[in-house]
């Protein structure tokens, strides 16, 4: 009889051991689904993240093209001024220039 209850006490420990396993493995992958959601979250970061440097890569060039544009703007009008103070120049000071 007694052989009979250590391995009725044997077979218990093992069936604890199972479930004691078995609720391991279930905090395990409820860990783990934690972690993939997390890394999806984090791969819409990025996505959202790129749409953004995209976009703003995007509107640092049209402002770079809008900047060149009126240095053009200003260079001619730079031009001009330097024209017009020569030509009064030569109008005030007429013997200068002969």
């Amino acid at each position: 009889m007694k052989s009979e209850d250590q391995i009725l006490e044997l077979l218990a420990e093992v069936l604890r051991r199972q479930d004691k396993t078995q609720e391991t493995l279930q905090e395990m992958n409820k860990r783990l689904g934690n972690v993939e959601t997390r890394l999806g979250n984090v791969e819409e970061n990025q996505v959202a993240h790129q749409q953004i440097l995209r976009t703003m890569a995007l509107g640092q060039q049209k402002h770079q093209r809008e900047l060149e544009g009126i240095m053009d703007i200003l260079d001619s009008v730079a031009r001009m001024q330097r024209d017009t103070n020569r030509r009064l120049d030569r109008l005030e000071h007429p013997g200068d220039f002969a």
